[in-house]
């Protein structure tokens, strides 16, 4: 469970700031990589329609990552452990998101993953229980 202070989400409408800030308050990749524990985390923050809108973000930034690193995958030339298929490049665009703005910003900068990103599960499946 999440167990940092954090700034009062439940107040509010859900900007982008606030969506980035959310995103850094789970701790994805950074505190955990278990979805199921993620969600808990998510559940604790946000409210319900909060979190429909931080899907939605995170669905157009992750539709960003693809498209900027979609060239390089396709030309074999991602600098990441291997061959991705397209399910693992989607795990690894949605991952990066995950991780939050800076890794965002930087892949969208350079067209390539973090140096630092290794990927484990896909950050999306947070929304899942939450979604179904």
């Amino acid at each position: 469970m999440l167990a940092k202070k954090y700034v009062n989400f439940k107040t509010n409408n859900m900007t982008p700031e606030k969506a980035w800030e959310a995103i850094k308050v789970i701790g994805w990749g950074t505190e955990t990589t278990d979805y199921r524990e993620a969600a808990e985390n998510l559940r604790s923050l946000l409210l319900e329609d909060q979190i429909a809108e931080l899907f939605d973000f995170c669905q157009d930034r992750v539709a960003e990552v693809q498209a900027a690193l979609h060239k390089n995958w396709l030309a074999h030339e991602l600098e990441c452990d291997g061959w991705l298929s397209d399910d693992g490049f989607y795990d690894l665009c949605c991952h990066i998101v995950g991780t939050g703005k800076d890794s965002y910003e930087k892949a969208i900068v350079t067209n390539q993953p973090p140096p630092t990103i290794t990927h484990e599960e896909n950050f999306m499946y947070i929304f899942q229980p939450i979604q179904a």
